[in-house]
């Protein structure tokens, strides 16, 4: 019972903070909690899972789902298909001689460049940029390898999949420093 009343105290002690959750509180709750050896459902680990439950959710609301993080992807991911569509259909224009055409591929690559230079707002332009040109490199040839029947050689093709490398090292492994 006294384990018990030690574990609940132990919960209770750990202070959830949206930004930083007491990660060393929550690993000393761990080790004591689990080294009991009695693995039956109690009132304390109930509120164990509500606390993690709480930080998972906290960390959702402020990362993951704010309009921080999403409005820019979704400008990047606008000026991409935009950009594909105008630079796929370019051809079909027959050097601008086709009116319809040739409006519709000028008009989306004026709404490709509002579109990057809003995403640039927030994530940082080398970035931005190599993220909109390599996705926009490899949509293109694989429209063409479709629509036009060009099939890229195996050195064309190996360049694709080191675009499609460079995008994601790039985005998830780039960092930026700002010197003034």
């Amino acid at each position: 019972m006294e384990n018990t009343k030690k574990r609940i105290t132990n919960i209770k002690s750990i202070k959830i903070n949206s930004k930083t959750p007491d990660v060393s509180a929550l690993l000393s709750f761990l080790s004591s909690f689990f080294n009991v050896g009695s693995f039956s459902f109690s009132w304390a680990k109930l509120n164990f899972l509500k606390i993690c439950l709480k930080i998972e959710i906290n960390f959702l609301k402020d990362y993951l789902f704010s309009m921080k993080f999403f409005i820019p992807y979704l400008y990047l991911l606008s000026a991409v298909i935009l950009g594909s569509t105008s630079n796929s259909l370019l051809k079909l224009t027959g050097g601008f001689t086709k009116p319809l055409l040739s409006t519709f591929c000028s008009i989306t690559i004026v709404l490709t460049i509002f579109f990057l230079s809003k995403a640039m707002a927030n994530i940082p332009v080398g970035f931005t940029y190599a993220t909109y040109g390599g996705l926009t490199i490899t949509a293109v040839t694989i429209f063409g390898i479709f629509k036009y029947n060009q099939i890229p050689n195996f050195y064309g093709i190996v360049g694709l999949v080191f675009i499609i490398v460079g995008v994601i090292l790039v985005n998830y492994f780039g960092k930026i420093s700002v010197k003034i």
